[in-house]
């Protein structure tokens, strides 16, 4: 075991212990208190003097919560005496409440609510993203920031993140989210799950073709392009250790959480250079208190470019949902299911100025979800709340390509699927090659966490704990085409087949997950710890035991506020925080049941010029590429920082380290193929006229080896992440009526293939030499930006108006490429041209032996074909931005009820600098162009 992995074990011993310890200590020593209280009272509406029906009453500090009547009255019961807890309320449309009360003795309290209905008329609106109050680093983004922003999709969101800079709503590509990230990283992405109403969106599945030259698949994460924003209540971001019920993850969390319950009708429609937006939605309340019906439609197109009008991308999206809350009166039991479909067309065809080509790209995903969630308030003395959610989705995939394969040369094909040598055909030198891929991924979760209450004085522990099952497949007729027209072929010997993805197993796993969140008075001060274990069993073939591997995943976060209104006359609160915690991702089915390799060697070749004497023999060799070493990717998180408030200013300081290792990804390993030969010359061969030359297969003239590249998957990437961000509200400005916001962050990213690299270049005239080179692992990339957004927000209530300017400023962003074993080395050829290269340093022959090789005997002519030169001295140094900012701004405007305006303009000063890259004198413009949107929408 080396240093790392025993640093690694410790640390996974130790955190493991203070979990266990921790929870049987605090629920050993504490009993639940026999005297209780009541709770209850009336929601009316401000404007209107209505009971407000559905409306959740929660007591944060215990998790016991109720929902209003159709009288608008709410009850809760068993309110243990002798505390002080905080009362919250949330409605979808209604301004929140929050209040501390201490019940001191065994009573009936009551607490009568007014809430207003959400509008620019209130003295608090909130456009930014908000840190979460409680353990760990988390952002809330609300449908009134969103509406702000005016978000293409939720990568947008992530742009009001610490660390984040602005970027042009975009649908053209792929839109993956990583967090804590400077360019997304595809293990990054795969690591952060995006749970939709309690459900999280898997791609687990997802076996679709991404680029038919290489039939290569995205291992990456969720394309949430998929995902409307438009019906989206709240969106809450994890950046840092998640609760142990959240897994199958390493980066962080989104949770959508989408709209449910009565709502007025909704129509927007937006606009920018490259988008349309149109969304209709509307929540019914039904007769006879028989709960509530909600629906939305919406439908998205977007161009790549003006200059571009035949490439584009459309998204219709539709969404039906019924909520009831059932025994309100005793043990109220909330029921939601919501069904949604959506349905994504990717296109692009030929430029019509070159329509000769005929060629055409088309992709379509449709996508059915069923799920139903909820919470069950069950009271009991074993459990005080019991949230469930299950959920199935299916996609019907289908990517269809028509394009022009040209080879150049006329090149031997075959259709075999084993190790035999059979008669090949002659591919032509140009055809048309068509291709579809069909796909079906479904995707199975249930979810059940129950949460117990313990509390003795104002020691209060929330003992979490349940368990959650996936599983993901895929029923598609897979890869399509004619055999003997493929949609690529290589000279190096590397085919393709079609290939059924329903024969690929499914993906399962399964979860136990246990947690106390601790509130411990120490005097004046106070501790809160949230301290669990998640376990993992992935493709279980027990309970405790799986055929990839299993896992324990211990998180804690803790906060310590030394300094509060109680001990200190300045600080309303300040608070140390810190924790670690392990994260684990599954690897995908991507990985774990990758296509087998084919390879089609030219074994005799007799090009007549009478084709009924040509023979072409074609020897087919299979290659098996799967990794049964293969583990989840994993991810070790720290966290430490201060937090506080005075008054209106509030801050947060907070610096991470995250190492990332077993990051998946597709290896070059060599294979050494023995296959025969015949020669025109060889004497056993006979020529008859008019017909095929006559071959004994069993005899070839001479045994030859064929060296391999095949793709295999591998745990060969690591990443390191560090930073420090910072969120300040420094309040209202009263003199400019401007509330500032400053948010940044300084990222620090390493990106390492922790694996040798194996490649096999080609010789003169592409002839393949006689070596594998083995080159050193460490090489990779490292990225650092520090920036700083400063947004001043005007809120003028009497106008109903919002106006926000942004100014973003990126201090550093830099970016440096390494390579592993103390290279790059200096190389001086025979013709005294002097190169920085990449050298191996080792070659493996064709009969599989390595040998190590010095600096100096590598660097010599002989092995010039190996080495990868740069002429550059510079292109080893870091590339670095010069400063830069840019100004933003964005309008938010309520016409009467009925109807609210917003508008935005990234770069409105279109301030684009410019700066000579070091490295081969390319010219950059940095900043985005100028881009704006507007978005209108009617309320009625």
């Amino acid at each position: 075991m080396n240093l790392k992995s025993l640093l690694v074990s410790r640390r996974f011993i130790a955190a493991t212990m203070v979990v266990v310890l921790l929870f049987f200590l605090t629920t050993g020593l504490f009993a639940q208190s026999n005297k209780t209280s009541s709770l209850s009272g009336h929601i009316i509406g401000k404007e209107s003097r209505e009971p407000e029906v559905g409306c959740v009453v929660v007591l944060v500090e215990l998790n016991m919560w109720s929902m209003t009547d159709a009288s608008g009255a709410y009850l809760i019961e068993k309110i243990p005496t002798g505390g002080t807890y905080t009362i919250k309320t949330s409605s979808l449309g209604l301004e929140s409440f929050e209040k501390k009360i201490t019940f001191s003795e065994p009573k009936a309290y009551t607490q009568d609510i007014t809430l207003a209905h959400m509008s620019f008329e209130m003295d608090e609106v909130v456009v930014v993203a908000e840190e979460k109050k409680g353990l760990g680093s988390s952002s809330t983004i609300s449908q009134v920031a969103m509406e702000h922003l005016q978000p293409a999709s939720l990568k947008d969101i992530m742009q009001l993140l610490p660390g984040q800079v602005s970027i042009n709503p975009d649908l053209s590509s792929k839109a993956q989210i990583s967090i804590r990230d400077i360019e997304t990283d595809a293990n990054s992405s795969l690591g952060t799950t995006i749970i939709v109403d309690g459900a999280p969106v898997s791609n687990n599945a997802d076996m679709q073709v991404v680029n038919t030259t290489n039939s290569t698949v995205d291992g990456g994460g969720v394309d949430v392009r998929q995902i409307t924003t438009n019906n989206i209540e709240s969106v809450e971001v994890i950046r840092g250790i998640a609760s142990v019920q959240y897994g199958d993850l390493t980066s962080g969390a989104v949770i959508v959480k989408t709209k449910a319950g009565a709502t007025p009708w909704d129509a927007k429609i937006s606009l920018n250079p490259n988008m349309k937006k149109a969304y209709v939605g509307k929540g019914f309340r039904l007769n006879n208190n028989s709960g509530a019906l909600n629906f939305n439609v919406d439908y998205t197109s977007s161009i790549d470019s003006k200059i571009k009008p035949y490439e584009g991308f459309e998204r219709i999206s539709a969404q039906l949902g019924y909520s009831k809350t059932l025994m309100k009166e005793t043990i109220p039991l909330t029921f939601n299911v919501i069904s949604k479909y959506f349905q994504t067309i990717d296109s692009e065809k030929s430029d019509p100025d070159f329509i000769s080509q005929n060629e055409e790209y088309r992709s379509s995903d449709r996508g059915l979800n069923v799920g139903v969630h909820g919470k069950w308030n069950l009271k009991k003395w074993w459990i005080t709340n019991l949230d469930y959610s299950l959920d199935g989705s299916m996609n019907f995939q289908e990517l269809y390509a028509h394009e022009v394969v040209s080879l150049g040369y006329i090149q031997p094909i075959s259709n075999a699927r084993n190790d035999t040598v059979m008669v090949g055909e002659y591919a032509p030198s140009e055809y048309f090659s068509d291709l579809t891929v069909d796909g079906r991924p479904f995707n199975f979760f249930a979810k059940m966490a129950a949460t117990k209450v313990i509390r003795r004085g104002e020691v209060l522990n929330n003992i979490l704990y349940g368990f959650d099952y996936r599983s993901s497949g895929n029923n598609g007729k897979g890869r399509m085409y004619d055999e003997l027209r493929p949609p690529r072929l290589s000279g190096g010997g590397d085919a393709t087949r079609p290939r059924a993805y329903d024969d690929i197993p499914n993906l399962n796993q399964f979860s136990l997950f246990l947690s106390d969140n601790l509130t411990l008075p120490l005097g004046k001060t106070n501790l809160f710890v949230e301290a669990g274990l998640r376990f993992n069993n992935y493709q279980p073939t027990g309970l405790f035991k799986g055929e990839i591997e299993t896992s324990m995943e211990p998180r804690i976060n803790l906060k310590y506020e030394f300094l509060n209104k109680k001990n200190n006359q300045f600080f309303d609160k300040l608070s140390f925080f810190g924790g670690y915690g392990i994260h684990s991702k599954s690897p995908t089915s991507v990985y774990l049941y990758p296509d087998v390799a084919y390879y089609d060697l030219n074994s005799f070749n007799y090009f007549s010029v009478n084709p009924d004497e040509r023979l072409l023999l074609v020897t087919t060799r299979v290659i098996d590429t799967t990794n049964p070493d293969l583990k989840p990717v994993t991810n070790d998180k720290y966290e430490m920082g201060l937090e506080g408030s005075v008054g209106k200013f509030n801050f947060r300081l907070n610096a991470y380290y995250e190492d990332q290792h077993n990051g998946l990804s597709f290896d070059n390993q060599p294979a050494f193929l023995e296959f025969g030969r015949w020669t025109l010359d060889d004497p056993n061969i006979t020529f008859p006229v008019g017909a095929p030359p006559v071959v004994d297969l069993i005899s070839p003239t001479e045994v030859d080896t064929f060296i391999a590249s095949c793709s295999r998957p591998a745990n060969s990437q690591g990443l390191i992440k560090k930073g420090v961000e910072y969120v300040i509200n420094v309040g209202e400005v009263k003199a400019l009526k401007t509330n500032l916001n400053i948010v940044g962050a300084y990222l620090f990213t390493r990106a390492v293939d922790e694996a040798e690299t194996l490649s096999l270049p080609t010789g003169s005239g592409g002839t393949q030499l006689p070596w594998v080179g083995v080159y050193p692992a460490g090489g990779g990339t490292e990225r650092i930006r520090f920036n700083t957004n400063l947004t001043a927000i005007t809120h003028i209530p009497r106008l109903r108006l919002i106006f926000s300017t942004t100014l973003q400023v990126i201090w550093k962003n830099s970016s440096r490429y390494f390579l592993g074993g103390g290279q790059p080395w200096g190389y001086t050829n025979a013709k005294g041209d002097y190169y920085l290269v990449s050298a191996p340093i080792a070659l493996i022959d064709k009969a599989g032996v390595r040998r190590e090789v010095s600096r100096e005997e590598i660097l010599t002519p002989a092995y010039d074909y190996y080495l990868t030169k740069s002429s550059s001295s510079l292109l080893f140094d870091a590339e670095e931005q010069p400063i830069h900012y840019q100004l933003n701004m964005k309008l938010t405007s309520e016409i009467g009820d009925a109807a609210k305006f917003s508008f935005f303009a990234n770069n409105f000063t279109m301030h684009n600098p410019r700066y000579t890259s070091k490295r081969n004198s390319n010219v950059f413009v940095l900043n985005s162009p100028l881009f704006f949107g507007l978005e209108l929408t009617f309320l009625f």
